[in-house]
């Protein structure tokens, strides 16, 4: 986390990738894994009854079916710097087991950042977590020419990111402008 726990050193992290626009959004977000969580509980009730076992097997019939899903979705979190020209993405992998929301434990993998222009964009969704938490936000990215979402979900706030809450608002607000207004 030493590499991106400031504004400067996030800035600096996008400046070195190429990656700056005239308005940058730098935020952490980390992969929602209750999205795929709930396909595999959904499909696991179909496959093999209610309960843990259909869970399990539903799970392994998508792993050995997810040739279409894109490579960012093997990654534990994600820096983003969500600019007017497109989105700049710097995956995090966890060292050890990722046992809560936390990127202390998380190192940019630089080597896997990915960029996506505005244009590529063909859908964006953020929306509460769930109704009893606005603290916590899912974000859906839809890539033209690919199947899967991204699908994130990010803290507005992160006590360990001092520019989280600040860049996030930022965020919604281009996102509110930009996406809200179009038919999903």
């Amino acid at each position: 986390m030493e590499e991106f726990n400031s504004l400067d050193k996030i800035v600096y992290l996008f400046r070195s990738v190429n990656c700056m626009g005239n308005e940058n959004c730098y935020f952490i977000c980390y992969k929602d894994t209750t999205a795929e969580g709930m396909k595999a509980g959904v499909i696991g009730g179909a496959i093999g009854g209610a309960g843990l076992i259909g869970g399990a097997i539903a799970s392994a019939v998508m792993s050995a079916n997810s040739g279409n899903v894109s490579i960012l979705e093997k990654f534990d979190g994600y820096l983003i710097n969500w600019t007017d020209f497109g989105v700049g993405i710097i995956p995090l992998k966890c060292q050890g087991k990722l046992v809560t929301l936390n990127p202390s434990k998380m190192h940019p993998q630089m080597d896997s950042f990915t960029y996506i222009p505005n244009e590529n964009l063909e859908s964006v969704v953020v929306k509460n977590f769930n109704i009893f938490n606005s603290k916590v936000k899912k974000i859906k990215i839809k890539i033209a020419g690919i199947d899967s979402k991204l699908e994130l979900m990010a803290n507005v706030k992160e006590k360990l990111i001092p520019y989280q809450e600040s860049n996030f608002a930022k965020f919604l607000d281009m996102y509110n402008r930009t996406y809200a207004t179009k038919k999903q």
